[in-house]
This record gives structure tokens, sequence and C-alpha cells, in this order.
């Protein structure tokens, strides 16, 4: 929040174009990692893009903490986590079908609330809480799983996801194909040994990082090229994307040294 906020000052010349109590209210708004929405900071159209509006996935991450409790009863037994995902999906077409016969500003906001919700539990916890439930019912290896044939399917799957119709966010089709795609994963599937390369392994290991800092590091890469001349709308193709590579691979430096000085910190790896 403090990169998006000097990239903000740079951005608009260090200059206040907005009344301080706006200036102040978006800045709040943002500091509560976007649970707030992402409004513009200090005037500055699209600031959102400054940061690849990543920050949206922290929103998610407080809720699924603060429901914690309420999930482990459910976690505790099978049944339960069944019992869990057919909640989830049954509140969600309640929701999808009372949304449309209702116009009081106040239920619509809630009905969108618990509609989200239900459909994050259903459409992409769902998928995860499935998988974790055979893998723990399932200790033994599971040799399909992991062969080559599973390999192909996994590709299938993410080319078939890929493709179909983003007509909704939720998709009961693309929630099965990334499951089918996370269990083979669950059970050691290599991809033709593509996952145990080292190069692979440290990639994984900084993703996160990456998903969060490649906005900012190249954001900060095209001001630095504007500052010294040089327009990337200007360059011809080959050149433009010579000098995006160079800021991808900035990115991705950032991200390690982010696992390795930030995140690596905090885990037990014992």
């Amino acid at each position: 929040m403090v990169c998006l906020l000097l990239l903000v000052a740079i951005q608009t010349g260090f200059d206040l174009h907005t009344s301080k109590l706006d200036a102040i209210g978006s800045t709040f708004r943002w500091a509560t990692f976007v649970l707030g929405g992402e409004p513009n900071i200090n005037g500055l159209p699209h600031t959102r893009y400054l940061i690849a509006g990543t920050p949206w996935t922290f929103a998610y991450e407080l809720k699924f903490y603060v429901l914690l409790p309420f999930l482990l009863w459910f976690a505790r037994q099978p049944y339960r986590t069944l019992y869990l995902i057919s909640l989830s999906g049954i509140v969600f077409s309640v929701s999808t079908f009372v949304s449309g016969r209702v116009s009081e500003p106040f239920l619509l906001h809630v009905l969108s609330l618990t509609h989200n919700l239900a459909g994050h539990l259903f459409f992409s916890f769902g998928v995860g809480m499935i998988v974790a439930l055979v893998r723990f019912r399932w200790r033994a290896p599971f040799r399909l799983a992991g062969s080559s044939f599973a390999s192909a399917a996994c590709l299938f799957s993410i080319v078939a996801a890929g493709l179909l119709p983003m007509t909704h966010f939720f998709s009961i089709a693309t929630s099965v194909l990334l499951g089918i795609v996370f269990l083979a994963i669950v059970y050691g599937n290599p991809f033709w040994g593509l996952l145990t390369v080292r190069p692979m392994l440290l990639l994984g290991k900084g993703s996160y990082s990456l998903y969060l800092c490649h906005g900012l590091v190249l954001t900060s890469f095209i001001l630095i090229l504007e500052a010294h001349g040089v327009i990337l709308a200007s360059l011809a193709p080959k050149a433009s994307w010579l000098l995006l590579d160079c800021g991808s691979m900035l990115a991705v430096f950032a991200a390690v040294l982010s696992y390795r000085l930030v995140e690596s910190q905090f885990m037990d790896t014992q």
C-alpha cells in the first residue's frame, strides 16, 4: 500500500488534485485492503492498475479467517463438509432467484453479499474442500493421478477451462475441470517432471509474491523509462516487447527477494 501511494504521488506530481477529505478517505479505503473498494486516489484515473488490482484477494482472505471458526465444525467430519458445500449451493441458487425479484437497495446489497459468499464457497472453495476430502480419505498413493495420462488430462482440462465462455463468474464446468488439476497435483503429479526442476520450484515459491508485486514493479519500470524519454507505445513492437521482458525479469527477481526476505520468515519450515 505504501508503494502504491508513492506511485500515485509520482503520477500526480506530488500535488493535491482533490480535497483533503477525499484523498484521506480514498487512501483509508485502500489501507483496509480494498474492503471499502478501490477508489481513485488523488483523482488519478484507474489507480488500481498501478498495482494490477491484486489486493482484492486480501478481502477474501480476511473473510475466510473470520469464517474459520464456523468452517471448523464442518471440517471435523467428511459428511459435514458435504453439508456445507450442499448448503452453499442451495443458498447460491435461492439468492440468485430472489435477487431478480427484489428492488429495495439494502436487500439487494445483502443478497449480493450472500450470493458472492455462497458462490465462492460452492464453486471455488468447494473444489478445494472436495479435493482435500478425497486426499484425506484415500491417503495411499493413487497411481493414475500421477501418470502421464493424468498429466495430459490436466492439460486438456486447463485449456478447456480457458476456452469456456465467461458468461458468469461462477461455473460448475470450470470448477470440475480445475478440480481435476488440483486432484492430480495433491497426489504428486509432476507433469512429466516439469514441477520438480529447481527453477520451477523457485518460481512456485515466489508465485504469490509475483502476483502481488508484478503490477508495482512493471509500473515503476515503465515510469523510469518514461522519465528517460522512452515511451513504450512509440517504439517498434519488438523493442517494446524486449523492454517488457526486462521488466518481467525484474518482477520475478523482486518476487524471489520478497519470498526470501518476507514470506519465508513467517513460515514453519520444520
